[in-house]
């Protein structure tokens, strides 16, 4: 497992029928002792298609290097679904959090720290197509 840059893309713009699984994981910088260095990770969800009458749930996993794989790892956090096209924004941060969109940065605000390995995985309520992204910022 690598270290990610400090911003990228983990989902490239494609249209998705099925759940995506946990994302091959993440490692934030780590620091003596292996802590993470981040003090957030910021998420920004691109919809730009949506089937109608259905939802995607963001779920932000975490835990150890060499712990976190596709499936497995601590589900830290699970954000308000997504039913329309938009972007939507995420923070996770340590501090007391929200479970309502529109609270931080427009989007919602998981009140956890950053653990030194990490990945997001989508669920769709059912098979109806959408096309979205996933970028990050490390902060």
């Amino acid at each position: 497992m690598s270290s990610y840059p400090r911003y990228g893309n983990l989902l490239p713009s494609a249209a998705r029928t099925a759940t995506v699984a946990p994302i091959a994981p993440a490692t934030s910088a780590v620091g003596a002792g292996g802590a993470s260095v981040n003090d957030a990770l910021y998420l920004v969800v691109t919809v730009t298609a949506n089937p109608g009458a259905q939802t995607l749930a963001l779920t932000f996993w975490g835990g150890i290097p060499g712990q976190v794989t596709a499936g497995s790892g601590a589900a830290l956090a699970t954000f308000p679904t997504i039913s329309t096209n938009g972007t939507y924004h995420y923070l996770i941060a340590p501090g007391a959090g929200s479970s309502s969109a529109g609270v931080t940065l427009g989007g919602a605000w998981a009140g956890v720290p950053v653990p030194p390995a990490w990945t997001i995985g989508v669920t769709h309520s059912s098979t109806g197509s959408w096309t979205y992204k996933i970028d990050y910022a490390l902060m």
